[in-house]
């Protein structure tokens, strides 16, 4: 008698998880047209969603692209998070922006808004209008 494990579709994200499902296929390149490599991930981001997160990576051009997409309908009305930078460490917060979200920072006078991408995994540090601004704010003092 074989039995056969049953594991959710989507997994919740940790760095301490090998056993997370992540599937590699061939996909032709937009770039150069060669066959690259996909990998997907379905996953679970706590306090956010499922999403699958895709890179892919031509070895013959050596194009890359990461990319982040839900795997489920956003919620109507949005939801609202508040962070509070105190010190340099809070820079380094990891986050994910929706395809349809904002971003504001109103002690900096900075919003960024949607941009019709895909949605984005970076830091706020990562931001490059933010990375702009700091450079902007610095040089002012």
């Amino acid at each position: 008698m074989t039995t056969t494990e049953v594991r959710p579709a989507f997994t919740a994200l940790s760095a301490d998880d090998a056993d997370n499902q992540l599937t590699e296929i061939e996909s032709l390149c937009m770039n150069c047209h060669a066959q690259g490599h996909t990998r997907l991930l379905l996953t679970r981001i706590p306090y956010y969603k499922d999403v699958i997160l895709s890179s892919f990576e031509c070895d013959t051009c050596h194009f890359k692209n990461n990319d982040i997409q839900p795997a489920q309908r956003d919620e109507s009305h949005g939801i609202l998070i508040n962070v509070h930078i105190t010190n340099s460490k809070d820079l380094n917060r990891q986050f994910v922006k929706s395809d349809n979200g904002t971003i504001r920072i109103k002690e900096l006078d900075f919003e960024q808004t949607p941009h019709g991408d895909n949605g984005l995994l970076t830091t706020i540090e990562g931001l490059k209008e933010i990375k702009k601004l700091m450079k902007e704010i610095i040089l002012f003092f």
